[in-house]
């Protein structure tokens, strides 16, 4: 058998082995990519789901601190102790906290911002330098007249991280006093946290200005940080009251690409991203297809292998 006719049944076969195998990568890509799309499809369900929980969530914590605050501000009772019976009126005040722990104060103010009672056990010196005619919340309620809820800030007194949420007592149309419910944001953090229940997945709540309220895996950010995303589409569309998918985006606070989705707080105009690292949403596409690739890529050497075998065999026998 010459060398050149050797070759050629060489050749021939080889032809043969990539004709079969070529439609089978083909295929594989094919698969690859349905997978590829479907897994990213879930993702972003699963991320919308626990972007809408954690709404949900929140909404409901305002709207309890709002329901003190209003029920504070209605009762006339109430509203006679604070100018008769200011003791009597902290301890109805004080009673509220210890029956709600994600409170960590109520505090009472007059139209010019200062404090007229409250939860805390403070000094009427310590009570002589509070004023907070200067902050955004107060302004806002003197203007508008209406409940608002405010940007998240450390409190004077027992140093926690808290969300104010206001609501103005009016008389004869003028808001006479306000009354300060303050969130402790980690009371809200933790409670999301236990209903998400992956530590894969990051939580961020965005406030009314796409400030950085809280990370649920992350200590508090520093100023910089928390205005990151304030800019970003992920803010702006769920603030028009749309829900966004998070594709392949990258976050400088969190040093990894991401895939997720964001929704709004109905009614507070704050915005909630729930997100999974990129690389651990195809995880298991990955490792299936190595495996894939490896078994694939056995198979040829072996082919090759019998190929190369059966020519010898042949050569032998026509010698």
């Amino acid at each position: 058998m010459s060398i050149t006719l050797h070759k050629r049944i060489k050749l021939k076969l080889i032809l043969v082995l990539l004709t079969a195998i070529i439609p089978l990568v083909l295929f594989i890509f094919y698969l690859f990519d349905l997978w590829y799309d479907t897994s990213k499809s879930l993702v972003f369900q699963e991320n919308l789901a626990a972007a809408k929980l954690t709404s949900t969530i929140i909404q409901e914590s305002f709207s309890k601190a709002s329901s003190a605050a209003v029920m504070l501000a209605d009762n006339p009772d109430f509203v006679i102790k604070l100018t008769k019976n200011k003791q009597e009126a902290k301890s109805y005040l004080k009673n509220i906290i210890e029956n709600n722990p994600e409170y960590s104060s109520i505090l009472v103010f007059d139209k010019e911002g200062k404090i007229i009672t409250g939860s805390l056990d403070i000094t009427d010196e310590q009570e002589n330098t509070v004023n907070i005619s200067d902050w955004e919340y107060f302004k806002t309620v003197i203007t508008t007249k209406k409940a608002f809820i405010g940007t998240p800030i450390i409190g004077r007194f027992k140093k926690a991280f808290v969300i104010p949420v206001v609501q103005p007592i009016i008389k004869n149309d003028e808001v006479e006093k306000l009354i300060v419910v303050s969130y402790r944001v980690s009371d809200l953090k933790e409670r999301i946290k236990k209903s998400i229940n992956n530590h894969n997945k990051t939580v961020i709540i965005l406030d009314a200005k796409g400030e950085i309220v809280f990370v649920t895996n992350k200590d508090l950010l520093d100023e910089k940080t928390t205005s990151l995303l304030k800019d970003s589409d992920c803010f702006y569309e769920a603030q028009k009251g749309n829900d966004h998918l998070i594709d392949n985006k990258y976050l400088p606070f969190l040093d990894q690409r991401v895939i997720g989705a964001s929704t709004p707080i109905i009614n507070y105009n704050w915005v909630v991203i729930s997100i999974v690292p990129i690389n651990y949403v195809f995880i298991q596409l990955t490792k299936v297809q190595n495996v894939i690739w490896l078994i694939l890529f056995a198979a040829i050497v072996f082919a090759l292998s019998l190929i190369s075998y059966f020519i010898r065999k042949i050569r032998i026998i026509v010698s």
